[in-house]
């Protein structure tokens, strides 16, 4: 383990090169203070005495993360009264056994004890190490919440993904279902019977569009490529003409050829649902739908006419909402949906550049 990795270690939530760094300071600093005050700076003599105060301050500091985890209070609890009432035991120790054996004396030999001066200093380097447990206890109280505050947010999103699992696994069920599914088959068959070819041709239109549903919501994200969102749109377009006796109700042109493109797969068929539902559709009056394929950019627009006196149908407002959001989907993409209108007609313009692909 070289150097750098043991600087970007953390102890105590802090990084080492922070901890080194804040612990050098505060040595300079008292050495400088000692010598301002004494005309002498203590030497290596000092130097230790401030090291010991700094692994003292580590040493509560670890006793108040103790006292602040309820699962550990009464353990820290327990320490802090020891470490508090015994003090003056450790700076005894410290300076009269442990200090020494490195080679550094703090006493003079011919200056006789005084248990005054000793508890003086060892209340004034006290007070340094409580001061700094009490700076540490606050910076590591907003590191605990703003931790908890990013795990709530994390359980809130895991949340609402879940629910938006659930939901994308239900309409998955649903678009899958065998009761569909049969009586789907069923009309199909009492349609056969009466000679009927409208009605199951409508049938598979349904059906075709299930299956794309299913298709799409199978997957880890549920994206499509142009050309299979093209292929259902067609067909929807088709419907719609047939429903409306094979007249041209509506216009789709292409241009150019799907490529990298990609899509949400309901964008494209809800747009054009919009405007056969909301808008004035007859021979007269066609839905003008255009889809562009250029290399890196999707352009659709769909074009319908408003209908006279103010007579639309009424809508949940959800469909460019979710038309929206679906487009969130497709990171890397940067999109707009224009909407623009006048008096007589209504248009909406999607744009899509495959920036990732420019």
């Amino acid at each position: 383990m070289n150097w750098k990795t043991m600087l970007s270690k953390r102890v105590m939530d802090i990084p080492v090169w922070m901890l080194i760094t804040v612990a050098l300071a505060y040595c300079l600093a008292s050495h400088l203070t000692n010598w301002a005050r004494f005309g002498k700076g203590g030497g290596w003599a000092w130097l230790a005495i401030n090291a010991s105060i700094c692994g003292a301050c580590l040493l509560f500091a670890q006793v108040a993360r103790w006292c602040i985890h309820p699962e550990s209070r009464r353990k820290g609890v327990v320490w802090a009264i020891a470490l508090t009432a015994g003090f003056p035991l450790l700076s005894l120790a410290a300076v009269y056994l442990v200090l020494p054996a490195v080679g550094l004396r703090l006493h003079k030999p011919h200056v006789p004890f005084r248990w005054d001066e000793f508890l003086a200093k060892t209340t004034s380097a006290y007070t340094t190490v409580f001061m700094g447990t009490l700076i540490y206890s606050f910076f590591y109280m907003l590191l605990l919440k703003s931790r908890r505050t990013r795990e709530m947010e994390r359980a809130a999103a895991l949340h609402e993904k879940a629910i938006v699992t659930v939901k994308a696994n239900q309409v998955l069920h649903s678009a899958q279902s065998h009761f569909i599914r049969h009586l789907l088959h069923d009309i199909l068959g009492r349609a056969e019977k009466l000679n009927d070819a409208y009605i199951p041709e409508q049938i598979n239109y349904i059906a075709r569009t299930w299956d794309f549903i299913a298709e799409a919501m199978d997957k880890s994200i549920p994206l499509v490529h142009a050309s299979r969102a093209l292929k259902q749109l067609e067909e929807m377009a088709q419907s719609i003409k047939r429903r409306n006796n094979d007249r041209p109700v509506i216009q789709l042109r292409k241009s150019g050829e799907p490529r990298e493109h990609i899509i949400a797969p309901l964008v494209l068929s809800t747009l054009l649902e919009n405007a056969d539902t909301h808008g004035w559709v007859d021979a007269a009056h066609p839905i003008l739908a255009d889809i562009a394929f250029t290399p890196g950019r999707l352009v659709f627009t769909c074009t319908n006419w408003k209908r006279p006196h103010a007579t639309d149908k009424p809508t949940t407002g959800r469909g460019l909402q979710l038309v929206r959001q679906s487009l969130l989907l497709l990171d890397g993409c940067h999109h707009t949906l224009e909407r623009d209108e006048n008096e007589q007609q209504y248009t909406i313009r999607l744009t899509i550049n495959y920036t990732t692909y420019d």
